[in-house]
């Protein structure tokens, strides 16, 4: 089996790294993502039916009616849906987390050339998921306000922080510590980084314009299952994006490594069940200044 050389890495050459790893080790990524997405996609498709069925009923209120009896009609039917739904959303989200930390587990074994435990990966990614909910919680209010201020300071903390879970998932770092790696990380080598976060959103963008030309095609020739096929096609689409989002930010992460560190094979034979990378040495190497002319490292292998 090939393995994967630790080496500085330009912008294309993550993105292909990201889908060689898919591709490679298809079933367990995928497994992964299935085991905790496609519950969570049925339990949200049958609050998705109460919504539209208590909408229905609303439909049959008089215009003549008193104000004050639709308002409570209205309550009635709708509001213990609309708590459950946002629940649901909230289990959505916690998902979600679970899933990229267990994802990064798998995908930090295949560069280690040791197959993907999917189980493992789990009760992995379930021991490190209060780290990554307290990150959450901690950046939201920072990630808020900066979209607020004409969106650029999020967008900026946004890329400073966006390895912050594969942080918490592959050095065992807690909250706040994992918040700080990521920052370290980055801000070397901010504009790279930004660049391969607009690729991937550009790539997945393109993917879900796709399926939803497939949602479109095939609801409109069936509209009685209108709702069932969009649960479908979209829990599909997230199954698949969701280890190429993994992929490309551990990738991502490595590289960053690689270049500030002088992260190779040796030190990942070091690695622990709790803490599956050992965080940075105490006197990282660090590379070159890089080309001013070409900050983003797109027309050199490896980058600068």
């Amino acid at each position: 089996m090939e393995s994967f050389t630790l080496r500085p890495l330009g912008i294309p050459e993550i993105i292909d790294a990201a889908i060689r790893i898919i591709r490679r080790r298809t079933r367990p990524l995928v497994t992964i993502a299935a085991v905790v997405l496609v519950p969570i996609a049925i339990v949200q498709y049958f609050i998705s039916r109460s919504l539209q069925a208590g909408v229905a009923g609303l439909q049959t209120i008089s215009p003549s009616a008193d104000p004050n009896e639709v308002f409570e009609q209205m309550m009635e039917s709708l509001g213990p849906l609309l708590v459950v739904n946002l629940t649901t959303g909230a289990i959505g989200w916690l998902a979600q987390l679970l899933v990229l930390l267990a994802l990064t587990k798998a995908i930090v074994d295949i560069y280690l050339d040791r197959p993907p435990e999917w189980k493992e990966s789990l009760r992995y990614g379930l021991r490190r998921l209060p780290a990554a909910i307290g990150a959450s919680v901690i950046a939201f209010i920072p990630l808020l306000v900066g979209f607020l201020l004409y969106v650029l300071p999020g967008v900026a903390l946004a890329t400073l922080w966006s390895l912050t879970g594969v942080a918490i998932a592959a050095e065992g770092r807690g909250p706040g510590a994992g918040l700080s790696r990521s920052f370290d990380l980055v801000k070397k080598r901010f504009w790279p980084m930004l660049g391969v976060l607009i690729l991937s959103i550009l790539i997945t963008v393109v993917i879900g314009l796709v399926i939803g030309l497939v949602i479109g095609a095939a609801t409109i020739a069936t509209p009685t299952i209108q709702l069932e096929v969009q649960t479908l096609l979209s829990t599909a689409i997230s199954i698949f994006t969701t280890p190429f989002t993994a992929a490309i930010l551990t990738v991502a992460y490595f590289d960053l490594r690689v270049r500030l560190e002088g992260f190779d094979l040796e030190l990942m034979a070091q690695s622990t069940t709790d803490s599956p990378v050992p965080p940075a040495p105490e006197a990282p190497v660090f590379p070159p200044p890089p080309d001013d002319n070409d900050p983003f490292g797109l027309g050199r292998p490896g980058g600068p």
